[in-house]
């Protein structure tokens, strides 16, 4: 600093100015316990304090929220004056658990030991709401002394989409989208978690059965709701309707034989006999890839089922005979979920 007369003269002290920092403790509970220290950095001296509460020294306690400026005063007699606002701790943290797909909300209070009061924007003073509806819009009012706090918010809307049970992989998918729900980003837990499921952001690739999806968002809330993935509205099993006659149990007019009657092993006459029903690959060495037994009836018809792993490949179709005659169809067969094949015309 430069001080010049009236005559031309000049003096100039040279001011080294500390950076002066400031921590704090809040007050919390309605009760003076807050905590000012300030903190000089820069230049080495001696320095005194006086704020404007009249307290002395880096650090005053037993504050109120409020303004409190401080003078500091150097050996020199160089003084400094800031000032620092001093506010209340922010209360505990509020979130808002949501249950039965959002019909039912719970708000849920963070530990804290000062005393405070709540209500709904309806005016009612129970934590729990029910029977609210989706993209409703609440309001949670927390009073902590004078400090009032307002939640505002939307209830979740939850609407889980299902793709049918996949009769080969006999996975299905369930996949629950939300919306009115603030704070994203979204986190997704599902329970139970089958060894066989997979879960990739809002959907989980499952077996049928009865889950529960849980989401959380980056304010702490949570909404679950259970969700139940069927099975198959038809049974999950190949059938294959075979018709054929074999030789040597024909009796004309397409009838065979009623061989098991015949030889007392059984007694409905409209049975012929059993067999094996085989699917062949379409290739060489055309390996065998599925076997099943069956029923041959007198007028040449038999079904058998197989497994979900055959649906919609191509196989020859074998017919095996007790006496170990084999019949092959012509060509390879495209099996589907119910497949019918006439020997007697390929």
């Amino acid at each position: 600093v430069t001080v010049t007369d009236s005559r031309g003269c000049s003096y100039t002290k040279v001011i080294w100015a500390p950076q002066i920092t400031f921590s704090d403790v809040k007050p919390s509970c309605c009760v003076a316990n807050g905590q000012i220290c300030v903190s000089l950095c820069g230049v080495e001296h001696q320095y005194t304090y006086l704020w404007s509460n009249q307290q002395t020294g880096s650090c005053i306690q037993g504050l109120a929220p409020g303004t409190y400026c401080v003078t500091i005063t150097d050996e020199s007699g160089n003084q400094f004056k800031c000032c620092y606002t001093l506010t209340l701790s922010t209360g505990p943290q509020i979130s808002f658990n949501f249950s039965n797909c959002g019909s039912n909300v719970t708000a849920v209070i963070g530990q804290t030991n000062c005393p405070y009061s709540f209500h709904w924007e309806n005016g009612s003073t129970e934590l729990i709401r029910n029977n609210i509806a989706p993209c409703d819009t609440l309001t949670f009012t927390i009073i902590i002394c004078n400090q009032v706090r307002n939640f505002g918010f939307r209830v979740p809307r939850l609407f889980p989409t299902i793709t049918p049970v996949n009769c080969q992989t006999g996975l299905g998918m369930i996949c629950v989208p939300v919306n009115c729900f603030r704070c994203e980003p979204y986190s997704y837990t599902w329970s139970p978690m089958p060894v066989n499921a997979t879960a990739s952001g809002n959907c989980l690739i499952a077996p049928p059965g009865n889950y529960t999806v849980c989401i959380t968002n980056a304010c702490g809330d949570v909404v679950c709701c259970p969700v139940y993935l069927p099975p198959p509205l038809i049974p999950c099993v190949v059938i294959l309707d075979v018709s054929v006659f074999i030789e040597g149990f024909y009796d004309g007019a397409n009838i065979m034989k009623p061989v098991i009657l015949n030889s007392l092993a059984g007694t409905d006459s409209s049975v012929c006999d059993t067999i094996i029903v085989e699917l062949h690959d379409p290739t060489m060495p055309y390996s065998l890839t599925a076997s099943a037994f069956g029923i041959l009836h007198t007028d040449g018809t038999a079904e058998v089922i197989f497994q979900p792993a055959v649906l919609n490949n191509d196989y020859y179709i074998v017919i095996r005979t007790r006496n170990a005659v084999e019949t092959w169809s012509k060509m390879p067969v495209t099996i589907g979920q119910h497949t019918v094949f006439d020997f007697t015309k390929y």
